[in-house]
Protein backbone atom coordinates (compact mmCIF):
# COMPACT_ATOMS: atom_id res chain seq x y z
CA UNK A 1 0.00 0.00 0.00
CA UNK A 2 1.53 3.66 -0.82
CA UNK A 3 -0.58 7.00 0.06
CA UNK A 4 1.02 8.10 -3.15
CA UNK A 5 -0.57 5.66 -5.19
CA UNK A 6 -4.04 5.89 -3.50
CA UNK A 7 -4.17 2.44 -2.97
CA UNK A 8 -4.47 2.59 0.96
CA UNK A 9 -6.94 0.74 3.24
CA UNK A 10 -8.36 3.48 6.02
CA UNK A 11 -11.08 2.25 8.79
CA UNK A 12 -13.65 4.77 6.93
CA UNK A 13 -13.06 2.52 4.08
CA UNK A 14 -14.29 -0.25 5.57
CA UNK A 15 -17.08 1.64 7.76
CA UNK A 16 -18.51 2.81 3.87
CA UNK A 17 -18.89 -0.43 2.96
CA UNK A 18 -20.76 -1.85 6.21
CA UNK A 19 -17.68 -3.58 7.13
CA UNK A 20 -17.30 -3.55 10.86
CA UNK A 21 -13.51 -2.70 11.48
CA UNK A 22 -12.91 -5.31 13.80
CA UNK A 23 -13.60 -7.87 11.10
CA UNK A 24 -10.39 -6.55 9.95
CA UNK A 25 -8.49 -7.26 13.16
CA UNK A 26 -9.89 -10.90 12.72
CA UNK A 27 -9.05 -11.02 9.29
CA UNK A 28 -4.88 -10.47 10.56
CA UNK A 29 -5.41 -12.38 13.43
CA UNK A 30 -6.33 -15.54 11.34
CA UNK A 31 -2.95 -15.40 9.65
CA UNK A 32 0.51 -15.85 11.35
CA UNK A 33 2.01 -12.10 12.10
CA UNK A 34 5.34 -13.75 10.54
CA UNK A 35 2.79 -14.38 6.86
CA UNK A 36 2.46 -11.75 4.46
CA UNK A 37 -1.37 -11.28 3.72
CA UNK A 38 -2.58 -9.88 0.87
CA UNK A 39 -5.58 -7.49 1.24
CA UNK A 40 -8.94 -8.75 -0.97
CA UNK A 41 -12.26 -7.73 0.38
CA UNK A 42 -13.77 -10.86 -0.43
CA UNK A 43 -11.43 -12.23 2.31
CA UNK A 44 -12.50 -9.67 4.14
CA UNK A 45 -15.79 -10.29 3.99
CA UNK A 46 -15.63 -13.54 4.76
CA UNK A 47 -14.04 -12.97 8.05
CA UNK A 48 -16.60 -10.56 8.65
CA UNK A 49 -19.21 -13.47 8.43
CA UNK A 50 -17.22 -15.55 10.38
CA UNK A 51 -17.32 -12.82 13.01
CA UNK A 52 -20.33 -12.90 12.84
CA UNK A 53 -21.35 -16.36 13.74
CA UNK A 54 -19.32 -16.34 16.79
CA UNK A 55 -20.78 -13.29 17.70
CA UNK A 56 -24.20 -14.90 16.98
CA UNK A 57 -22.82 -19.06 18.96
CA UNK A 58 -21.74 -16.35 21.72
CA UNK A 59 -25.02 -14.78 22.38
CA UNK A 60 -26.91 -17.70 22.41
CA UNK A 61 -24.98 -18.77 25.36
CA UNK A 62 -27.81 -16.83 27.65
CA UNK A 63 -26.65 -14.30 30.10
CA UNK A 64 -24.96 -16.37 32.86
CA UNK A 65 -20.91 -15.76 33.36
CA UNK A 66 -19.60 -18.97 34.86
CA UNK A 67 -16.30 -19.98 35.41
CA UNK A 68 -13.30 -19.77 32.68
CA UNK A 69 -12.68 -23.27 32.25
CA UNK A 70 -8.57 -23.66 32.94
CA UNK A 71 -8.09 -26.80 30.34
CA UNK A 72 -9.18 -24.53 27.41
CA UNK A 73 -6.99 -21.17 29.39
CA UNK A 74 -4.17 -23.11 29.64
CA UNK A 75 -4.44 -24.09 25.62
CA UNK A 76 -5.19 -20.76 24.84
CA UNK A 77 -1.78 -19.30 26.70
CA UNK A 78 0.25 -22.29 25.22
CA UNK A 79 -0.44 -21.15 21.47
CA UNK A 80 0.14 -17.74 22.23
CA UNK A 81 3.12 -18.16 23.72
CA UNK A 82 4.27 -20.25 20.65
CA UNK A 83 5.38 -17.51 18.66
CA UNK A 84 2.15 -15.82 19.20
CA UNK A 85 -0.14 -18.46 17.29
CA UNK A 86 -3.06 -16.47 16.97
CA UNK A 87 -4.69 -18.95 13.77
CA UNK A 88 -4.70 -21.83 16.77
CA UNK A 89 -6.20 -19.56 19.62
CA UNK A 90 -8.80 -18.48 17.21
CA UNK A 91 -9.50 -22.21 16.16
CA UNK A 92 -9.43 -23.30 19.75
CA UNK A 93 -12.51 -20.34 19.97
CA UNK A 94 -14.40 -22.80 17.99
CA UNK A 95 -13.30 -25.80 19.80
CA UNK A 96 -14.80 -24.13 22.70
CA UNK A 97 -17.86 -23.17 21.15
CA UNK A 98 -18.91 -26.87 19.66
CA UNK A 99 -17.67 -28.64 23.11
CA UNK A 100 -20.65 -30.38 24.30
CA UNK A 101 -18.79 -30.77 27.98
CA UNK A 102 -18.54 -27.26 29.12
CA UNK A 103 -21.63 -25.54 30.19
CA UNK A 104 -22.97 -22.02 28.39
CA UNK A 105 -22.20 -20.09 31.43
CA UNK A 106 -18.58 -20.90 31.29
CA UNK A 107 -17.67 -21.05 27.79
CA UNK A 108 -19.14 -17.81 28.30
CA UNK A 109 -16.63 -17.11 30.87
CA UNK A 110 -13.89 -18.36 28.67
CA UNK A 111 -14.44 -16.68 25.64
CA UNK A 112 -14.80 -13.23 27.61
CA UNK A 113 -11.39 -14.17 28.94
CA UNK A 114 -9.65 -14.71 25.66
CA UNK A 115 -11.41 -11.58 24.28
CA UNK A 116 -9.36 -9.86 26.39
CA UNK A 117 -6.32 -10.73 24.22
CA UNK A 118 -7.99 -10.87 21.16
CA UNK A 119 -10.30 -7.89 21.17
CA UNK A 120 -12.88 -8.71 18.78
CA UNK A 121 -15.61 -7.02 21.31
CA UNK A 122 -17.92 -9.79 22.83
CA UNK A 123 -17.92 -8.27 26.18
CA UNK A 124 -19.22 -5.00 24.17
CA UNK A 125 -21.82 -6.96 22.34
CA UNK A 126 -24.95 -5.43 22.85
CA UNK A 127 -28.05 -7.86 24.46
CA UNK A 128 -29.54 -9.39 21.48
CA UNK A 129 -33.00 -9.61 21.58
CA UNK A 130 -34.68 -12.54 21.22
CA UNK A 131 -35.07 -13.46 16.98
CA UNK A 132 -37.89 -14.71 15.82
CA UNK A 133 -37.69 -17.17 13.89
CA UNK A 134 -39.89 -17.36 10.21
CA UNK A 135 -42.60 -20.17 10.06
CA UNK A 136 -40.79 -21.08 6.68
CA UNK A 137 -37.53 -21.70 8.70
CA UNK A 138 -38.88 -23.36 11.78
CA UNK A 139 -40.64 -26.19 9.33
CA UNK A 140 -37.29 -26.72 6.98
CA UNK A 141 -35.30 -27.03 11.16
CA UNK A 142 -37.99 -29.39 11.63
CA UNK A 143 -37.91 -31.51 8.78
CA UNK A 144 -34.03 -31.01 9.08
CA UNK A 145 -34.43 -33.01 12.39
CA UNK A 146 -36.67 -35.99 11.37
CA UNK A 147 -34.17 -36.60 8.85
CA UNK A 148 -31.07 -36.93 11.26
CA UNK A 149 -33.47 -39.03 13.67
CA UNK A 150 -34.16 -41.31 10.30
CA UNK A 151 -30.43 -40.99 10.08
CA UNK A 152 -30.79 -39.87 6.40
CA UNK A 153 -28.04 -37.56 6.97
CA UNK A 154 -27.57 -36.51 2.76
CA UNK A 155 -31.28 -35.07 3.22
CA UNK A 156 -30.14 -33.41 6.44
CA UNK A 157 -27.32 -31.83 5.37
CA UNK A 158 -28.97 -30.33 1.99
CA UNK A 159 -31.62 -28.75 4.48
CA UNK A 160 -28.87 -27.43 6.40
CA UNK A 161 -27.63 -25.78 3.23
CA UNK A 162 -31.19 -24.45 2.37
CA UNK A 163 -31.42 -23.14 5.82
CA UNK A 164 -28.05 -21.55 5.59
CA UNK A 165 -28.83 -19.87 2.23
CA UNK A 166 -32.00 -18.07 4.15
CA UNK A 167 -29.13 -16.84 6.57
CA UNK A 168 -30.19 -18.91 9.43
CA UNK A 169 -28.07 -21.58 11.18
CA UNK A 170 -28.60 -24.80 12.83
CA UNK A 171 -26.73 -26.01 16.06
CA UNK A 172 -27.12 -29.16 17.35
CA UNK A 173 -26.64 -29.97 21.03
CA UNK A 174 -27.20 -33.51 23.06
CA UNK A 175 -30.76 -32.18 23.58
CA UNK A 176 -32.21 -30.04 20.22
CA UNK A 177 -31.37 -28.15 17.48
CA UNK A 178 -31.30 -24.13 18.09
CA UNK A 179 -31.93 -22.18 14.99
CA UNK A 180 -29.64 -18.44 14.85
CA UNK A 181 -29.45 -15.67 12.24
CA UNK A 182 -26.02 -15.92 10.54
Amino acid sequence: MAKSDKNFLRLQSLIDKNINPISYRFWLLMASYRTKVNFVWEALESAETALKRLYGLYASLGKKVGKIDKNYQQKFRDYLEDDLDTPHALSLLWDLFKDENISDANKKATVLDFDKILGLGFENLKEIKKIIIPKKIQKLAEEREQARLDKDYKKSDELRKKINSFGYGVKDTALEQKIFKI
